[in-house]
């Protein structure tokens, strides 16, 4: 009949919304008398050769599910307004079905008014426009919320900034970290000190080219603590003056003031010699003491030059026989810089429990020390 065959289509049309699904046909047949055109059908989805196979599985049914309810509210998208309230949609949904969902609901114009209850980061993987609200249980419920738009900055980076928020949002204390380097290193310190420290509440976020603020100001609006670790940088701006970056980007995070410059650079040694870099962050470290204070009663931990500075002052004999040991005439901090990824893998293989220890113990290392304290309570 054309009117099922049309109604075939409308199904498979706004199915593959859902999920394109390579080749996806769909037969509705009637296994009773027929009431109305529309009433008693039971959809088949066909196979390879267009042979009728049921549609069992539960992540099947309810993707049909979805699309049956979202066409017909299509219908009647003319005469009413749709507000769709939706309890934990990923449930029975593998990988792949979900991420096809976050796609579908935070695109899709009938999705405009949803609320939706979910413990999938993935569900929530392409959300933009949004109001995140996050539930906490103490003596009563109470929620934190969070209008979120991704930055227009950052519309190009949406599924890279999406997918690590997504999954930090579920945290109930989130520790940024520069990049993957600080991420392996931390993680095989607390295998040692809190290993189930994710099942516990915690979670490591490395930023690796976003901006610490994007995070930072949506995890804290959301009553998440956050935690950051970052590298004391430097940047010459004008031919004697250098930002302090690292400082100020810190400073940004709480909302306090940006230090001026730092003058009397000397420009030949700034090209040339890179001991003289990490000389005057060393100065910059011990010039701000109270600022450093000041960010350490927030949770913010400056490095006093960079990680792998900061590793050589708490490990400096480890790091020298790694580099020996590979045939390296370079001193520990050179070595690991030198390919930071996977020399860091060689170091946290190598690394002994009373190296654990002293990192674990070292001040320049205390943001581990909060982190399993807040989380591994």
């Amino acid at each position: 009949m054309s009117t099922i065959k049309a109604f075939e289509k409308e199904l498979k049309d706004e199915y593959k919304k859902f999920k394109d699904d390579k080749n996806f046909k769909v037969s509705i047949q009637s296994e009773i008398e027929l009431s109305n055109i529309h009433s008693k059908l039971t959809p088949y989805i066909l196979d390879e050769k267009n042979e009728n196979y049921p549609t069992s599985g539960d992540g099947r049914k309810k993707i049909l599910a979805y699309t049956l309810l979202t066409l017909e509210n299509r219908r009647l998208e003319e005469r009413k307004i749709n507000i769709f309230l939706i309890e934990e949609l990923e449930n029975h949904l593998h990988r792949s079905m979900q991420i096809a969902l976050s796609y579908q609901i935070f695109s899709d114009e009938i999705f405009k008014y949803l609320f939706m209850t979910t413990h999938s980061s993935l569900i929530v993987s392409q959300m933009d426009e949004v109001n995140l609200i996050k539930l906490f249980k103490d003596d009563k419920v109470i929620g934190k919320s969070f209008v979120y738009r991704v930055p227009e900055d950052y519309k190009t980076l949406k599924q890279k900034l999406n997918q690590n928020l997504a999954e930090a949002i579920y945290a109930d204390v989130v520790l940024l970290v520069e990049g993957p380097s600080e991420k392996i290193l931390f993680e095989r310190i607390l295998k040692d000190k809190c290993e189930r420290y994710e099942s516990f509440g915690g979670y490591i976020l490395e930023v690796d080219g976003i901006n610490f603020n994007e995070y930072y100001r949506v995890l804290t609006a959301l009553g998440i603590k956050v935690l950051v670790k970052t590298d004391n940088d430097l940047k010459k701006v004008k031919k004697t003056e250098c930002n302090l970056l690292g400082v100020n980007r810190c400073q940004r995070l709480i909302g306090r003031k940006e230090i001026i410059n730092l003058k009397d650079i000397d420009p030949i040694k700034w090209e040339n010699d890179s001991n003289y870099i990490i000389e005057r962050k060393k100065f910059v470290f011990s010039k701000y003491p109270k600022t450093i204070k000041k960010l350490k009663e927030n949770n913010i931990y400056l490095s006093r030059v960079d990680l792998e500075n900061d590793l050589y002052e708490v490990i400096p004999g480890i790091m020298d026989r790694l580099a020996r040991s590979n045939n390296s005439s370079k001193n520990g901090i050179d070595y690991l810089q030198s390919a930071k990824l996977i020399n860091m893998i060689e170091l946290s293989k190598v690394i002994s429990k009373n190296g654990i220890d002293k990192i674990y113990k070292h001040e320049r290392f205390e943001c581990l020390g909060v982190l399993v304290s807040l989380s591994c309570r």
